[in-house]
């Protein structure tokens, strides 16, 4: 490596002896290649930094080099107006050193905070470098980021923080801090309708619920998951409203039986969930986090599944195919979770509706 910045010091030493057009853009091109290379081995990690030795190695190219380009900057300009006359070619050359100069800068910053990287191990076998700054993965030294998403860590590790007191936020279109998030729910409900159900929903509010206790639950749950590199989906549970608001109090309880085993039933189309919100006047769906992980899927009944054939299985819960009816299985999607703590509800849907309920 050294060895081109000699090369790089003998074209400087050129241009100040004798200024040419073409020793000008040999020196730019030859810094910018250097830049991206770099840049991209120090980010791929093929160019190591692992010992002290490696770090000096690196560090002093990168600084000879930055001296060089001082150096061109500092004559550049007046060496290219002296002798090439060009107003254009001059102002040109002008920027393209001054953008040298920036890159080269980024660089330097770029393998600072990478020398400040660690390596790390953690309890699921794997090891990850860190950076300093980076103390989202400081949480725990039980997963790296492949084996338990990065996001998922920050919320747990905010969770330890709410407290235990639960929180219900009404969501508005009114309201310019809830507006987006409305009508992104409120899309979620009205455009999952389908025809077949029958089911004319008319949203008449939205809150969104947190429950600190419900949230840690289902993080915690990560930790007996198979599949830990997921986030949860968000789908609906339909149910009276008793039960829903129990249900936002104290969370799930798994069921004693259904068409794939005692389980919590769950669906991606919110008339589907619908049909089960049983009672007069105003009605409450349900939208849930729920943590799926690794999926058996199903087009047939299965009603004998429990928590530990499905855990024997290698998976963490069941998708029932839409379209499966031929075989004695559903129309429409359903997802089963047979653990409460893979699901907490997140809104709670309040609407009237013209509908043959189930």
């Amino acid at each position: 490596m050294l060895e081109s910045v000699f090369k790089l010091a003998k074209l400087v030493e050129e241009l100040q002896s004798e200024p040419d057009q073409h020793s000008f853009f040999d020196f730019l091109h030859d810094s910018q290649c250097w830049i991206e290379r770099t840049l991209s081995g120090v980010l791929d990690q093929s160019i190591p930094l692992e010992t002290q030795e490696q770090q000096m190695k690196l560090m002093h190219e990168l600084k000879k080099r930055q001296s060089l380009v001082i150096k061109v900057q500092s004559m550049g300009g007046k060496l290219a107006e002296e002798n090439f006359g060009n107003k254009d070619l001059c102002a040109e050359i002008r920027k393209q050193i001054r953008d040298i100069g920036q890159k080269m800068s980024d660089l330097n910053e770029v393998v600072q905070q990478k020398m400040n990287d660690e390596l790390r191990t953690f309890r699921c076998g794997h090891t990850e470098r860190l950076d300093r700054e980076s103390s989202l993965r400081r949480i725990s030294d039980q997963f790296c980021s492949s084996c338990w998403p990065l996001a998922s860590q920050v919320q747990a590790n905010k969770l330890c923080q709410d407290g235990d007191r639960i929180r219900r936020t009404p969501v508005t279109a009114d309201n310019e801090d809830t507006a987006v998030e409305y009508y992104k729910i409120s899309d979620r409900v009205l455009r999952y309708a389908l025809k077949e159900h029958n089911i004319k929903l008319e949203i008449r509010s939205i809150e969104k619920i947190k429950n600190p206790v419900l949230d840690k639950k289902l993080f915690n749950v990560y930790n007996e998951m198979h599949k830990k590199d997921c986030v949860p989906e968000l789908l609906f549970h339909g149910t009276t409203r008793k039960n829903a608001e129990m249900i936002i109090q104290n969370g799930f309880k798994v069921g004693n039986s259904g068409m794939f085993g005692a389980g919590i039933y769950f669906a991606t189309d919110s008339t589907k969930s619908a049909q089960y919100c049983r009672g007069t006047g105003i009605k409450s769906l349900l939208l849930c986090d729920v943590l799926l992980g690794k999926t058996m899927v199903c087009d047939a009944p299965k009603t004998s599944l429990t928590l530990e054939q499905v855990r024997t299985a290698g998976y963490d819960s069941v998708f029932a195919r839409r379209n499966s009816k031929k075989k004695g299985g559903v129309l429409n999607d359903e997802y089963i979770v047979y653990r409460a703590e893979q699901a907490t509800p997140r809104y709670l849907i309040k609407f009237g509706s013209e509908c043959s309920i189930l």
